[in-house]
C-alpha cells in the first residue's frame, strides 16, 4: 500500500469518525483565597480557581504511515505513524467565589475554603477491599497491642508512643481521607509482606529487617519503611487545607506537625541504629527493644526548614542538587516521583470535591501548537474462523515540546497578578492535560489502526 492511498482511507476515517477529538472540561483547580477582587466587584475578596473547557485536540487529517513490520512467527506488527500539526484548542475561565479575609495569609493557598473542605465525602479506603481481610490480622493486632504494653514499660517506650498518640487523629484522618495515599502505602503488597515477616520475627526474635530479602518491587525492609515516613508526612502536609508551599505552614498546623513527627521516627532510627534507606544494619525485635530503653537522649526533632527542605524536593527536581540540606533527607529520582504524584493527585482531589462553583472572572481562549506526534503501536494477530482478527496490544506516543498559549491580557489587579504568578508554578495541571492528550489520541490512533491493518489499509511495508 501505498502513501497516497493510506492517507485517503485515514481521510475517510476521520471523515466518518471526526478529525477533532474532544478532550472535555477539567475540575476547577484552585489557585489561591482571600485575594483582593478587580475595583466595584460584587465582594472585597474572593477564592480563585481556573477551569479548562471545550478542550479539543485539531489536525488528525495530517496522518502519515511511516512504516509497519510483522514479526517472524507472524503475531504481531509493529506500527509506525505520524501526527503532523496537532493543534489543542479550548477555553478557560479564572473563576471567583466569596472568600472573606480571615487569620489566615492574605497571599492565600493552594487549597480551597475551609468549610467546603470538611464536607463529609466518600473516604479513603477503596470500596471493593472490603471482603480481602488477612484471617490472621486479629493475631497481628494481638501482638502489635502487647509490643506496645511493653515499649511503654519503659521510659524512652513511654516517650515515644507519646509521640505517635499525639499525631494519631491526623494520622487516622489522612489515611481515611486521602485516597491518594491508600496505593502508596500499599505498595502493591510489599507493606502487608514486611508486616508478616514482622510478625514471625517477634515471635521467634528472629531479624526483623532482614538484609537479603526483597519485597514486592524489589524494594528491602529498610527501603519500603522510610519510603513510607515520606508518604505519611508529605500526605499529612497536603491534606492540610491552609498549607502554602511557597510562605510554608500556619502556626500550630496539626497537619505540619504531624508531618514532623512522622520523619522524627525515621531521624531516630537513623541517629540509634545507623539504618537508612540504603544502609541495612540487621535488628532482631529485642535489639529495638533494648536500642529504645538504652537511648539516653531526648526524641530527635526534625526543624521547619528540614520540613521544608523534603516538601521543596517533593516539588522540583531530585538528587543532592535539590536539597538544601544535603545532610539530612535527599531524595532520588524515584523518591520525588512519587511525592510528586502524591501531589498531583491530592490536588485533583480536592479541586473535584469543591461543590460550589465560582463564577468567572477572567475568561479567555487557549491553544498549544504541539507539532508532530509519533505514534508507535503494537497489533496482535489471532486466528478467527473467519480468517486472521486484528487487535490494537499497546500504544506509544511521543509528544514534543510544546507551550500552552493563554491570552490574560485582561487579567487586572491584584487577582489577575497573583492567578498569573500561581498558574505558572503548578506544572501539575499541565501534566494533567499532558495526560489527556496522550490518553485520547492513544485510543484514536490504537481503534484506527487494528480496522485498517485487518482491511488492507495498511501493510507490513514502507509506503
Amino acid at each position: 500500500m501505498n502513501k497516497t492511498k493510506f492517507t485517503q482511507a485515514w481521510n475517510r476515517h476521520i471523515a466518518e469518525f471526526g478529525a477533532v477529538v474532544p478532550l472535555g472540561d477539567t475540575p476547577a483547580y484552585p489557585l489561591a483565597r482571600t485575594v483582593a477582587m478587580p475595583q466595584g466587584h460584587a465582594y472585597e475578596t474572593g477564592a480563585l480557581s481556573y477551569r479548562m473547557t471545550g478542550l479539543k485536540l485539531l489536525g488528525l487529517d495530517r496522518m502519515q504511515w511511516v512504516g509497519s513490520d510483522r514479526d517472524a512467527a507472524g503475531e504481531r506488527v509493529a506500527l509506525e505513524l505520524r501526527l503532523d500539526g496537532v493543534r489543542l484548542e479550548g477555553r478557560y475561565a479564572v473563576e471567583a467565589k466569596y472568600d472573606p479575609i480571615v487569620d489566615l495569609d492574605t497571599a492565600g493557598n493552594l487549597m480551597d475554603m475551609a468549610q467546603e473542605a470538611s464536607r463529609p465525602t466518600q473516604g479513603g479506603a477503596d470500596p471493593d477491599d472490603g471482603g480481602d481481610l488477612d484471617p490472621q490480622q486479629e493475631e497481628w493486632l494481638g501482638q502489635a497491642r502487647d509490643q506496645r504494653t511493653k515499649l511503654q514499660q519503659t521510659e524512652n517506650g513511654q516517650k515515644l508512643m507519646g509521640l505517635y498518640n499525639e499525631h494519631n487523629e491526623v494520622y487516622e484522618e489522612v489515611f481515611r481521607e486521602n485516597a491518594a495515599l491508600t496505593p502508596l502505602w500499599r505498595a502493591d503488597g510489599a507493606t502487608k509482606e514486611m508486616a508478616a515477616d514482622t510478625h514471625e520475627a517477634v515471635k521467634t526474635d528472629g531479624v526483623v529487617n532482614k538484609s537479603d530479602k526483597t519485597y514486592t518491587g524489589n524494594l528491602t525492609y529498610n527501603a519500603n519503611a522510610f519510603v513510607q515516613q515520606l508518604n505519611v508526612a508529605s500526605a499529612c502536609v497536603w491534606s492540610d487545607p491552609d498549607f502554602d508551599p511557597s510562605v510554608g505552614p500556619t502556626p500550630d498546623s496539626k497537619y505540619w506537625n504531624a508531618a514532623k513527627a512522622a520523619l522524627s521516627f525515621g531521624k531516630g532510627v537513623t541517629l540509634t541504629t545507623n539504618n537508612t534507606k540504603d544502609n541495612i544494619q540487621e535488628l532482631k525485635a529485642t535489639d529495638v527493644h533494648g536500642t529504645v530503653q538504652a537511648h539516653d537522649q531526648d526524641l530527635p526533632q526534625v526543624s521547619d526548614e528540614e520540613m521544608m527542605d523534603v516538601i521543596a524536593q517533593g516539588n522540583g527536581p531530585g538528587g543532592g542538587l535539590a536539597a538544601r540540606r544535603p545532610d539530612w533527607v535527599v531524595l532520588d529520582e524515584q523518591d520525588r516521583h512519587r511525592l510528586r504524584q502524591l501531589f498531583e493527585a491530592t490536588m485533583r482531589q480536592k479541586a473535584e470535591k469543591a461543590a460550589i462553583a465560582g463564577q468567572p472572572l477572567f475568561e479567555g481562549a487557549l491553544f498549544a501548537e504541539i507539532g508532530g506526534v509519533e505514534a508507535f503501536v503494537e497489533l496482535v494477530l489471532e486466528a478467527g474462523p473467519n480468517g486472521a482478527k486484528c487487535r490494537t496490544g499497546s500504544v506509544r506516543l511521543e509528544l514534543p515540546a510544546y507551550e500552552l498559549d493563554i491570552d490574560d491580557s485582561a487579567w487586572i489587579g491584584d487577582a489577575g497578578q497573583i492567578a498569573r504568578k500561581r498558574l505558572e508554578s503548578m506544572s501539575f495541571i499541565r501534566s494533567l492535560l499532558h495526560d489527556s492528550i496522550v490518553d485520547h489520541l492513544s485510543r484514536s490512533v490504537g481503534e484506527y489502526a487494528a480496522s485498517a491493518y485487518e482491511t488492507g489499509e495498511i501493510g507490513t511495508n514502507r509506503p
